[in-house]
């Protein structure tokens, strides 16, 4: 621990030490790699509970990056998996098609159901989705 007083930083110099820190975690660091990183390889002269705020300042970063990239991510995600359900439908590959609408499902979260919602008597959409295909199958025979 340093016991120095170091005088304090600018808003410009605390930015760049929180991209410091964000930069150790993005490498892996842990707490006390990220304590020893401080305290042996910058200048900083500065006490652990303050490198545990540039630490949380770091993670405030991640959690930031993360609730801007999710939408997104998911967004993709489920154009990805519409555009499998699509191909493989229209190849009539039911099997993947209904693996895919499962995957949008749980990525969606619709697969945490409340009990006694249901108007049918299926027990799950991919259930619905089986008699669908089943009903197709048939159609298909006429």
């Amino acid at each position: 621990m340093v016991n120095m007083k170091a005088p304090r930083c600018t808003k410009d110099e605390k930015v760049k030490r929180i991209d410091t820190v964000f930069r150790l975690i993005l490498d892996g660091y842990l707490r006390h790699e990220i304590q020893f990183y401080v305290n042996n390889k910058t200048s900083w002269g500065i006490a652990e509970n303050t490198i545990d705020w540039y630490i949380h300042r770091a993670n405030d970063v991640f959690a930031q990056y993360s609730k801007n990239n999710m939408d997104n991510e998911i967004g993709k995600s489920i154009g990805r998996l519409n555009r499998i359900y699509q191909k493989a439908f229209s190849m009539q590959d039911y099997k993947t098609a209904i693996q895919a609408q499962k995957e949008i499902i749980r990525l969606l979260g619709l697969d945490r159901q409340d009990k006694g919602n249901s108007q049918e008597d299926f027990k799950s959409l991919s259930d619905l989705m089986v008699a669908f295909s089943d009903e197709e199958d048939k159609d298909g025979d006429k």
